[in-house]
């Protein structure tokens, strides 16, 4: 059984220590065999250096990608597939997430490894729901030398709002030719035979409100026209300071979402 993942990032330097120890390291039983890491080439932090000091155990590629006229999901959607279908024949499973986006097996079923070898041959995807979490109140700062999906299992606990519902996604797949994600890997196509069971897991876009401040005023100002005409990353295209902080102020005493499937 060989599991990869698939990943686009642009000025993560926030949190790659996490995304590199969760889907690196055996410990959050989420170790995967590669990580395939497209970076926009436009990233101008220390994302490349701190990539070097947290290695992950797994193994690591990574491509460079331009965008040419500014974050375009449909451009990137693209990229991801073709990267996929690249990997046919040569991994069992394929998950497709963004830096902010940890998913886990259920605990009931042991490790992803051991989960997704008991997915039937006749079903080609998984769906991944994953809760909305954020700093609880008696949380502690994020600590990139603790495992990261315990340092917030706090969050929203209706996975089927108009929003949320968003990140009921099909993430994981048998590598195809025939599969195509659409923009956010939010929908997929092509012969579609879908796992009764899923994977969960947590959203980290509010996870701690310094960074989400950075990383989504960051978005706003590289929307391209095509994204915007299109709306397309709606939720980022008027974002303010102001809201993102009174959000992650809403979430203080949100329930732990997250404690009944962790191992």
């Amino acid at each position: 059984m060989k599991i990869a993942v698939i990943t686009m990032w642009h000025n993560e330097e926030k949190l790659a220590p996490f995304f590199l120890s969760h889907y690196g390291a055996s410990v959050t039983n989420s170790a995967v065999d590669m990580i395939f890491l497209q970076l926009d080439t436009d990233t101008t932090d220390n994302t490349e250096k701190v990539i070097e000091a947290c290695m992950p155990v797994c193994g690591l590629g990574i491509e460079r990608f331009t965008f040419p006229e500014g974050m375009d999901d449909i451009l990137k959607a693209n990229r991801i597939n073709e990267k996929m279908r690249e990997l046919e024949g040569k991994y069992d499973w394929v998950i497709a997430v963004d830096a902010d986006e940890l998913v886990n097996p259920p605990r009931w079923n042991g490790d992803l490894n051991d989960f997704l070898a008991s997915v039937p041959l006749s079903m080609n995807v998984v769906m991944a729901q994953l809760y909305q979490v954020y700093r609880h109140k008696d949380d502690k700062d994020l600590d990139p030398a603790q495992v990261p999906i315990y340092q917030r299992t706090h969050g929203d606990p209706d996975v089927w709002s108009l929003f949320n519902r968003c990140y009921v996604k099909p993430l994981c797949v048998r590598p195809s030719k025939s599969l195509s994600w659409g923009p956010g890997c939010h929908n997929i196509s092509g012969g579609v035979h879908l796992s009764p069971e899923c994977l969960y897991g947590a959203h980290w876009m509010m996870a701690d409100p310094e960074i989400a401040v950075e990383r989504r005023m960051s978005r706003r100002a590289r929307q391209s026209k095509h994204n915007l005409d299109r709306g397309l990353t709606k939720h980022q295209h008027s974002i303010t300071e102001e809201g993102i902080r009174e959000e992650c102020g809403r979430h203080e005493n949100d329930p732990d979402v997250l404690r009944w499937f962790l191992p």
